[in-house]
């Protein structure tokens, strides 16, 4: 802290450590070179002069200079074929030299020969010599008339620090028991030294004191004596422990606290941080030259390799820090940046520029003839470019192509990265603006930045050598490489200069770069109008300029694009190319192929969410005994295959995808025994555990059929149970991207159990989902060979399992595309793909037939369906970019929308819409429930800026949010709200425990009740209903008051019918309040429920309109008491009988009549005049609140219920409405109302502002 490391006050632990006990690497372990050619001796200096160095190499610092006849006494070593001699640290004391801190020992040359000199030194012989090798004369420690036995001592490790772990140790003047003792050192000791072998007992030779501590004492009875001491790199905390223990009697009784750990840590924490970047940028020469400037590195240091460099560098600058901080030492005066603040300085001012970017090269087999730099945008994973390059390599397979990675990380939870860092304090809108963000010098990148991508193209240069080079780059990237265009060195100046969606300002061009910049006219970040206002006031003055807009394009990289680059890159520096030799159908099959790839992995990147195991679950058998390491594997080890060969009479190979099985091998050994029967080699593959890599898996079956079978034209049928069926179908439509002679191959397409579609898997709580991410039965259309649908016995989707919905949606699929002539032929069977008989199992007589038919019929590639293909999928809009589309939204915007969506869903409308979806039966089902969670999307998505109000901009959002929340904890809890309030499966197990209470169910399951009210709108709908209370009335006079009567009875029939089917029992009376109990129950959780009630209500007071209307008009024609009535009296469509006002509680049977006085419009008023019939009759006054339920769009069922006192006006209605509006932005005077029953929208059927609602 005296250093100004960090803030706050501390006391440092009082232990004094000197920096030199310290453990660094020693040379004897850094360099291959080092070999030890001798024990420590005495040597004279011979030569006049000699150079003591720092390091041994004659570059190394000089430490001082010896004169003739000097004697020093040291250990010799051969170092790159060099005699040198390494001086013992108490030889140095002798001739009182200060070796510096950062220096480890000190060498002298003892050979000059190879500098032109002659022999520097010589052992030197007499009394003063060591008389035994391995050992030297210690007359400052011992007397010289000890004898020391003569032994053999070879280094067994290198030098390294050594703790005492036994209670006390002897240090001795040889390597050997009988040697003289030098001092006692007791538990805790720490030694510097080089462990040797020296009779056949490890011994060390003390490095910085001199002598000799026997490491194991097995020999004499005793066990451990010295252990490698902690390393300061791999454990601070145990280091600064031992080097305590190790240090004075003063240091031992330091007071050590909680807060001194936690000080210590976040050192190492910091130092780790700093040195972190050395690792990428220790492979350059100019860099390791500014660290041996800075006293950092040493020369021979360079042998380590950047990551021993980092480590040696990281050793330094902990032990300088925790020296000064916690051991008390004093800072260091030699100008080292050790401090955490002067080496962050240094690393910005000296380091990174020179220091190159990391780079992926995609580097060709073959020499390259061009080099591509390409650099990625803002916000975006350092690999964002890597599937463009990927293409790009596809269609260059000469070109090496470049992928700086930006170094500022923006978001480490996401690991989006930027070139430069974004302003914090400025308004996201300003930042977002190019044009306000040019104006504020927002999109200059600093002077380090451009150094660096100077460096980068520098050392691009130097490693492709003479190779030419062009530069790019998307976005900001693009910014950066315009502005920094001018500083590269001529030597390595790119030829040419590709902008994609980033020209913001001019740029200089030197003489003879070409330019190309492109641009889409729907760009978002960058608008168009500010590119080509560049375009034509800026760039007039480069000579060899091209501006390219491309239409329906935003900011993004699309296959075009991709397309421009590669003839950009062709006219910059034109070359002989493989492909440029093909005709133009093989050029467009490998368009297609890499533009299919692309289209995999992007499609792989958005449906991550499906890998969890709660949903994998269902279609597989998460611990699945699958294949050992011994078989055979595709696509670089990603899966294995095992291969049931039909040897040479093999008539063709069958790939089998498995589907639900627990032991892979055991569970398709009988399909494999059937398919061999007709000399059919089977292909059984472990495909990987993930959904997101299903496509991908396909792919690379598809790219190494040729490893899998050696004959490359015999026909392939492919077997896909259950989920494989997604590998099968994948498979047979990625081949369109093949050549034909791929295509020919595939003969038969077999889906045994195969998964159709989404909505027919079990119910999953992986949320709601726009666009169905398996669709089978959609891609069946793509396919383009023949079919054999089986019902199948797979675990989660096969028929015989008794799942009938896949079977059901895949057969149904193909029978339609038959009559469109879009499939060549389909056989469908309901059985499973293997029959058992006394001779065993056998294929399917269906599948029989197929195969027959396949083997024995070649068949052309069907080039409808590639062009389908093509079309509908590889050229369309590219929707999978949403997640680099919305890059720059921050997360906590979709956190907010999440808790908006959801805030909507949970209130009363919402929750009632949800029950009413739940009535329905699939498939019906899932398409309300995809209409209703769109439709509450919706306002939320259009109020925020980026996405659309339709099926698309849900898409979007859902798949950033799928990326986004695997990082974002706060996002992960908000969604999964947000998907339980959509959740159609917590209300079935809300349902499903409430019925399981028979107490307070009334024994009653809640389907049961709506079959009651379904029951009950279709009698009082009916026509022999109607007819039945008219002959009633007649009979008893025909007035209105017998009408309500007859109404009153045939309620009460249908009551005590509907509870007698219920179950329940008892009088007339007991029976209505056993039902409006029960009802009442199931209304209090099925909002949807009380809607129906009200519906039936509704249905009744129409039948009573209608009665009293007929017997009305009958009693004026006179008519007979037989006559029929007439059609249009009969007819009543759902939504006349569905009045808005008024609706009486649901959990009540009651009758009320209610009417919209005062209108102005005496039609209104008449429309208006309805009563809702029921068991019994109350006044009004004794109804308390009426509810009031508006209707906002039918279709969807959303709706919203008010409770209004009775007179309540319409104005207050609309008030009421206003104050329920989540967003808060509807006003009273923008809502209209109208009632159900009046047609149109016109102003006879608006409800005005001055009508009372009475009772």
């Amino acid at each position: 802290r005296r250093c100004g490391a960090s803030g706050g006050h501390l006391s440092p632990i009082q232990f004094p450590f000197s920096l030199s006990s310290m453990a660094y690497p020693s040379f004897a372990a850094s360099s291959p070179q080092f070999r030890s050619v001798g024990t420590e001796g005495e040597y004279e200096v011979i030569h006049d002069r000699v150079v003591i160095r720092a390091a041994p190499s004659t570059k190394a610092a000089i430490v001082a200079v010896s004169a003739l006849g000097d004697i020093w006494s040291g250990s010799p070593f051969e170092i790159e074929r060099l005699p040198w001699l390494r001086l013992a640290q108490c030889s140095l004391e002798e001739h009182h030299i200060k070796v510096p801190p950062n220096v480890e020992g000190c060498w002298m040359l003892t050979d000059g020969h190879s500098v032109g000199l002659g022999q520097l030194l010589r052992t030197r012989p007499g009394p003063g010599a060591s008389a035994i090798p391995g050992t030297k004369s210690q007359p400052s420690r011992t007397s010289s008339s000890v004898a020391v036995p003569e032994v053999k001592a070879e280094p067994s490790g290198p030098c390294d620090e050594f703790i005492v772990v036994h209670e006390k140790v002897v240090r001795r003047n040889g390597p050997s028991l009988d040697a003289a003792p030098l001092q006692i050192h007791q538990r805790g000791a720490i030694f510097k030294g080089v462990p040797h072998n020296c009779s056949e007992q490890p011994w060390l030779h003390v490095d910085n004191e001199g002598g000799w501590v026997l490491m194991d004492g097995a020999c004499i009875g005793l066990g451990r004596l010295l252990e490698r001491a902690a390393d300061i790199t791999e454990d601070v905390l145990l280091w600064a422990q031992q080097q305590r223990f190790g240090s004075s009697e003063s240091a031992k009784q330091g007071h050590w606290t909680t807060e001194a750990e936690q000080e210590l840590l976040r050192v190492e924490a910091t130092t780790r941080r700093q040195v972190s970047p050395l690792r990428n940028w220790c492979v350059h020469n100019a860099v390791l030259e500014e660290l041996e400037r800075a006293g950092l590195l040493s020369p021979l240091d360079r042998t380590l390799g950047p990551a021993g460099i980092a480590t040696r560098i990281l050793r330094l600058l902990l032990g300088c820090r925790l020296g000064n901080l916690v051991l008390a030492e004093q800072p260091l005066q030699n100008g080292l940046p050790w401090s955490e603040h002067s080496f962050d300085q240094f690393l910005v001012e000296k380091i990174e520029p020179l220091a190159p970017f990391y780079c992926r090269i995609l580097e060709p087999d073959e020499p390259p003839q061009r080099i591509l730099v390409l650099l990625h945008g803002s916000l975006v994973p350092g690999d964002g470019l890597v599937p463009e390059a990927e293409t790009l390599r596809k269609f260059m397979p000469e070109t090496a192509i470049v992928l700086p990675e930006a170094p500022v990380v923006a978001d480490e939870a996401l690991g989006l990265l930027v070139w430069w860092p974004l302003p914090e304090r400025r308004p996201i809108e300003e930042v977002m603006d190019a044009r306000r963000a040019r104006e504020l010098g927002l999109l200059r990148a600093p002077a380090g930045t451009l150094q660096r991508l100077v460096a980068t193209v520098t050392w691009v240069g130097a490693r492709f050598k003479g190779v030419p080079l062009i530069l790019g780059g998307f976005s900001q990237g693009a910014m950066l490489v315009a502005q920094a265009l001018a500083s590269i060195r001529s030597d390595v100046r790119p030829l040419g200069l590709v902008i994609l969606s980033g020209l913001v300002e001019g740029f200089k061009v030197p003489h003879g770069v070409k330019c190309l910049a492109i641009h889409g006219d729907r760009d978002e970040r960058v608008e168009l109008a500010l590119a080509r206002e560049v375009a034509t006031l800026d760039c007039t003055n480069i000579a060899d300029f091209d501006f390219e807009v491309v239409p329906e394009m935003g900011h993004e990289i699309s296959d075009f694009v991709v397309d421009r680059v590669v003839d950009f890159c062709d006219r910059v520096k034109p070359i002989e190319r493989f492909l440029a030799k093909q005709s133009d159908s093989d050029w467009a099959q490998e368009l297609h192929r890499t533009k299919m790839m692309r289209w995999v992995k992007h499609i792989s990147s958005v449906i991550t969410m499906f890998d969890a195991p709660s949903f994998l679950s269902h279609m597989m058998v998460l611990d699945m005994k699958g294949l050992d390491k011994s078989c055979p594997a595709l696509g670089n080890g990603q899966i294995r295959y095992v291969l049931h060969d039909a040897g040479r009479e093999s008539r063709g190979l069958v790939i089998l995808f498995h589907g639900k099985v627990r032991d892979l091998h055991q569970d398709t050994s009988a399909l494999s025994a059937a398919y061999g029967k007709f000399c059919l080699s089977v292909c059984v593959v472990d495909y990987r555990q993930k959904f997101s890599q299903f496509c991908v898996d396909a792919t690379i079956v598809l790219e190494e059929l040729e490893a899998i079978s050696s004959e490359m034209s015999s026909p392939v049928i492919i077997h896909a149970s259950g989920c494989g069926a997604i590998h099968g179908i994948h498979m047979a439509i990625a081949s369109h991207s093949f050549p034909a002679a791929t295509r020919r191959r595939l003969r038969l397409l077999v889906l045994d159990g195969g998964v159709g579609n989404f909505r027919s898997l079990p119910k999953t709580p992986t949320g709601c989902m726009a666009v169905d991410p398996i669709a089978n039965d959609a891609k069946l259309k793509y396919v383009g060979i023949p079919l054999c649908i089986l019902g199948g016995d797979d675990a989660c989707c096969g028929l015989v399992g008794g799942s009938s919905g896949h079977f059901t949606v895949l057969s149904s699929a193909a029978e339609s595309l038959l009559s469109e002539n879009l499939l060549p032929s389909a056989a469908v069977s309901s059985d499973s793909a293997l029959l058992l008989g006394t001779e065993g199992a056998r294929l399917n007589p269906e599948l029989y037939q197929a195969v027959l038919r396949a083997l024995d019929h070649a068949r052309d590639p069907a080039d409808q369906a590639t062009e389908a293909f093509v079309a509908d999928v590889l050229d369309s809009p590219d929707l999978n970019n949403d997640v680099s589309r919305m890059e720059h939204i921050p997360t906590a915007d979709f956190e907010q929308i999440c808790k908006d969506v959801t805030g909507i869903a949970l209130q009363e409308t919402g929750r009632a819409a949800l029950w009413a979806v739940r009535t329905k039966q699939e498939p019906q089902r899932g398409q309300e429930l995809k209409h209703f969670i769109l439709a509450y999307h919706a306002p939320i998505l259009k109020q925020h800026r980026g996405f659309k109000m339709d099926e698309h901009g849900f898409h979007e959002f859902q798949n950033v949010v799928a990326v986004r929340r695997a990082s974002s904890s706060s996002l992960a809890e908000a969604y999964a709200k947000l998907q339980e309030a959509f959740s159609l499966e917590k209300l079935d197990h809300h349902v499903w425990q409430l019925e399981r209470d028979r107490a307070v169910s009334f024994g009653v399951r809640l389907g049961r009740c709506h079959e009651v009210l379904d029951r009950a709108l279709t009698a009082w709908r009916s026509r022999g209903l109607l007819s039945d209370a008219l002959s009633r009335s007649r009979l008893r006079g025909g007035s209105t008051q017998q009408a309500r009567a007859v109404i009153r009875e045939l309620s009460a029939e249908m009551n005590l019918a509907h509870a007698k089917k219920l179950g329940f029992r008892g009088s007339a009376t007991e029976v209505d309040q056993q039902m409006a109990q029960m009802f009442g129950f199931w209304s209090s959780h099925d909002l949807s429920l009380s809607g129906k009630l009200c519906e039936v209500q509704e249905c009744v007071a129409a039948f009573s309109k209608t009665l009293t209307n007929e017997l009305c008009r009958q009693a004026a024609a006179t008519p007979r008491l037989d006559a029929a009535p007439t059609p249009s009296t009969l007819s009543a469509s759902p939504s006349a009988l569905s009045a808005a006002l008024p609706a009486p509680p649901p959990a009540h049977c009651e009758t009320v009549s209610a009417a919209l006085a005062n209108a102005t419009d005496e039609s209104v008023h008449a429309a208006t005049q309805s009563s809702v019939q029921s068991s019994s009759i109350q006044s009004a006054d004794d109804l308390g609140p009426m509810p009031v339920t508006v209707f906002i769009d039918r279709e969807l069922g959303l709706s919203s219920q008010l409770m209004m006192p009775l007179g309540s006006s319409v104005r207050r209605i609309k008030e009421q409405l206003a104050a329920a509006d989540p967003i808060g932005a509807l006003r009273p005077a923008d809502v209209q109302l109208r009632l159900p029953s009046m047609g149109g929208g016109g102003a006879e059927g608006v409800a005005g502002g001055n009508n009372v609602c009475r009772g």
